[in-house]
């Protein structure tokens, strides 16, 4: 049994051996032709940089983080989120979240007016350090959309630039540390820089103002019920949750940065990040071995010959 496995392992060795002798020209002229290809199209590919941003949760003191002490470390460490169990609320979850949300980037584009760059950028000028735009999207000499679907004029919609954007920024957290990373990734890497930065700020901000007047609402709210109220037990409560309040507004007040504090910030990237052109170049053209080799294989199990002519490099002939 072992003895017939052998014989029929070096049958098959052989059969390789003499197919890579017999189609030699096949099986590494259509490789380098993949390849070859493969060198243009990589560079036919702008280059993309990617700024990265490490970020911290700021949360804020309270009686129950002291209460639940080492159990949210041990729980983070298991990947369970034990403030969100315990009906805390998680700013920090709850930041990122919001980055990801189709009205917080649709709001961004719109308040850095971005939309024209992020949507009709196709590459960046490193000599003059300014963008490359796509004339069939946006005309710069006109300041027009220029994009046309179905014969009609159309500029991006704001789904199509909540999509685009989307894909060019990424959050994830550390569960083990808590520490959280934001990338940024575009043509230009004093854009990813400046992008990076402003989706930061701009967060912090919006999250500190909606919670600042949710908070006065709130204390407005509390002393109308307590000048009705004319029980001491109801207005002692009231009087306990409009303090509450208060310390809420005057943290947020006091912070400049009110969900993320920023560990390291980003920077404007020298190294790209995309394309990874060696990659592309050596996939392509193991892929494309692999197949000349297979294709070769079953053309001599045929019986077909390569042989070389004037007019072809090479061509396959049956064997007679």
């Amino acid at each position: 049994m072992i003895e017939e496995q052998e014989k029929n392992l070096d049958k098959t060795l052989k059969d390789l051996l003499s197919t890579l002798k017999e189609f030699k020209l096949t099986i590494f002229f259509i490789p380098f032709i993949i390849s070859l290809f493969a060198v243009f199209f990589s560079l036919s590919i702008p280059n993309q940089y990617t700024s990265e941003t490490l970020l911290f949760p700021v949360e804020g003191d309270s009686m129950s983080d002291g209460l639940l002490g080492g159990a949210i470390d041990l729980s983070s460490i298991a990947g369970i989120d034990l403030k969100s169990l315990s009906g805390q609320r998680n700013l920090s979850l709850e930041g990122m979240e919001i980055i990801k949300s189709r009205k917080f980037l649709t709001d961004f584009i719109n308040k850095e007016k971005i939309l024209i760059p992020l949507m009709a950028a196709n590459g960046w000028d490193k000599e003059k350090n300014i963008l490359k735009f796509n004339s069939k999207i946006y005309d710069l000499s006109s300041s027009k959309w220029t994009r046309k679907i179905n014969g009609a004029l159309k500029p991006p919609t704001d789904q199509e630039a909540y999509k685009r954007i989307n894909n060019i920024i990424n959050i994830t957290k550390d569960r083990q540390t808590g520490f959280i990373k934001l990338k940024v990734k575009f043509f230009s890497p004093n854009i990813t820089k400046e992008w990076s930065e402003k989706i930061i700020s701009y967060l912090n901000e919006s999250m500190k103002l909606t919670d600042v007047s949710e908070a006065k609402r709130m204390v407005e709210f509390l002393d109308e019920e307590f000048s009705r109220s004319r029980y001491t037990e109801m207005r002692r409560n009231l009087a306990s949750l409009k303090e509450s309040q208060i310390k809420k507004m005057m943290l947020a007040e006091a912070r400049n940065e009110y969900v993320f504090r920023t560990i390291d910030p980003p920077i404007a990237p020298e190294i790209k990040s995309e394309p990874k052109r060696s990659s592309i170049v050596i996939g392509s053209g193991f892929l494309a071995f692999s197949f000349a080799f297979i294709l070769a294989y079953f053309l001599r199990k045929l019986g077909y010959t390569e042989k070389l002519n004037s007019r072809y490099p090479f061509f396959f002939k049956l064997k007679i």
